[in-house]
């Protein structure tokens, strides 16, 4: 379990692949690694899979070794003497804090390519690299995209998406340019979805416990601070990654729904494009929608007057499809790109700031399981598929769609004490907070990154 795992600093583990991408973006670095996520500021990361190991300890590749299967495996990392990169002169003091370099095939590669050659200090300095906790937030709407209005399956609706990243960094030259940040995922939660004409809550659950499987993927990216004091900006470069699903390359064209049992990749098609990540002996990564757990707290009131009640996911439209088994369980496959700018607050351990996104988070379902715990039929999975829900990001400054494309049945004075008014108020975009854990050198787990003391959002 990657629980048992230890988590690092990957000073030896993604120094060739992390080069190509080294375009210096500002960034703060103390909290440099909780922000990145996944690829490229230019363009995609392929993603691995393993465990985040400690320098030094008995998981990590040595110098021009290979990791183990349970690893992120790369060349070794030489030394700078005097913490001088080969991008600077020997004795001026500019290159990676740690004084590591970058190593290619042959090991004695390029070195870190550090910005400029005039060192930055502060307070925060020792604390620029090390193993951090990172908690994203969205501002989300949907709708139906798929059903007619009038037989809409779900309410539209607007609610906060969450993410946790347990994330890495090191390689932060000391003019604060130059970072390698690698983050896995450490939780998600969604928002619920409604169905107003039958008092139905709909709550799907990625568990906590698959996020610590070994083939979990790890993501990586480049960051930079503009210095070393609090009150400084880390940034971490905009990324795009997929968990779950495999295509050419992450950024390649989102399959549609009937497209999901034959699209290619890599590693075949259909199901084959769906990697079993969470160890769990099924395709892509699965979430649970259980008529179990509690309500969450309700938007508005339901039209017919009854109490909410939560409800599997219906396979087919209408009050009876509701009165029907539905599925529990389905497997799924997602992409979304993440990057932000945090500020350095004043014990130089936390940071608030904003984050980037991609404009929405589309998701493709391989297939199911119905209540009773029988696999769906192939019809059964093609209307799960067709109806996943698609979260439309907002960004600092937006709202929702106007009437008619966002809008509630009951949201119209009309309706009196029940009529609906959903919220339009102006977004303030993604969020970030991150917390520094500790040193390279010690481990945590996701169940840490999910209970971490995360500074609130201003």
């Amino acid at each position: 379990m990657y629980s048992d795992l230890p988590m690092s600093s990957l000073a030896t583990a993604h120094r060739t692949a992390a080069m190509r991408f080294l375009v210096l973006c500002a960034c703060s670095g103390l909290l440099a690694a909780a922000c990145s996520l996944n690829t490229a500021p230019s363009g995609t990361v392929k993603s691995q899979t393993g465990s985040i190991t400690p320098r030094g300890s008995a998981g990590a590749a040595n110098a021009g070794e290979s990791g183990s299967s349970s690893t992120i495996s790369g060349s070794g990392a030489g030394s700078s003497a005097g913490g001088a990169s080969a991008a600077g002169a020997a004795g001026t003091g500019i290159g990676p804090i740690n004084g590591s370099l970058l190593n290619g095939p042959d090991g004695g590669g390029p070195a870190v390519m550090c910005a400029s050659s005039i060192p930055k200090d502060g307070i925060c300095k020792p604390n620029a690299e090390g193993i951090f906790a990172l908690k994203s937030e969205f501002d989300v709407w949907w709708h139906d995209e798929v059903n007619p209005a009038s037989s809409s399956l779900t309410d539209p609706g607007r609610g906060k998406l969450t993410i946790y990243f347990l994330a890495s960094l090191d390689d932060i030259c000391t003019d604060g340019s130059g970072g390698h940040a690698s983050l896995r995922t450490c939780g998600t939660r969604l928002p619920a979805l409604w169905v107003d004409s039958v008092c139905k809550v709909i709550q799907i659950e990625f568990p906590d416990a698959m996020w610590d499987a070994k083939d979990m993927p790890i993501f990586r990216t480049t960051s930079s601070t503009t210095g070393f004091s609090p009150g400084d900006i880390l940034s971490f470069a905009k990324v795009t990654y997929l968990v779950g699903i495999d295509l050419p390359n992450p950024e390649a064209t989102w399959p549609t729904w009937d497209q999901t049992a034959k699209f290619a990749c890599p590693g075949g098609t259909g199901v084959k494009c769906f990697p079993d990540q969470d160890d769990d002996h099924h395709a892509g990564v699965t979430v649970r929608v259980s008529k179990n757990g509690p309500v969450p707290p309700e938007p508005y009131k339901c039209g017919s007057g009854g109490p909410w009640v939560r409800s599997a996911a219906p396979l087919g439209l209408g009050e009876a499809a509701f009165g029907l088994q539905g599925a529990s369980i389905v497997y799924i496959g997602l992409r979304m790109a993440l990057g932000g700018h945090v500020k350095i607050q004043d014990a130089c351990l936390h940071g608030v700031g904003d984050g980037e996104s991609s404009p929405t988070i589309p998701s493709r379902a391989i297939d199911c399981v119905l209540e009773d715990g029988t696999p769906c039929s192939a019809a059964n999975a093609n209307f799960v598929d067709q109806n996943v829900p698609n979260f439309h990001i907002l960004q600092a400054g937006q709202t929702p769609p106007p009437a008619p494309i966002w809008q509630h049945p009951r949201e119209n004075p009309s309706w009196g004490p029940l009529a609906v008014k959903l919220d339009r108020s102006v977004s303030p975009g993604p969020r970030t907070s991150m917390v520094r854990l500790g040193d390279n050198t010690q481990s945590f787990d996701c169940a840490t990154v999910r209970a971490a003391d995360f500074a609130p959002y201003q």
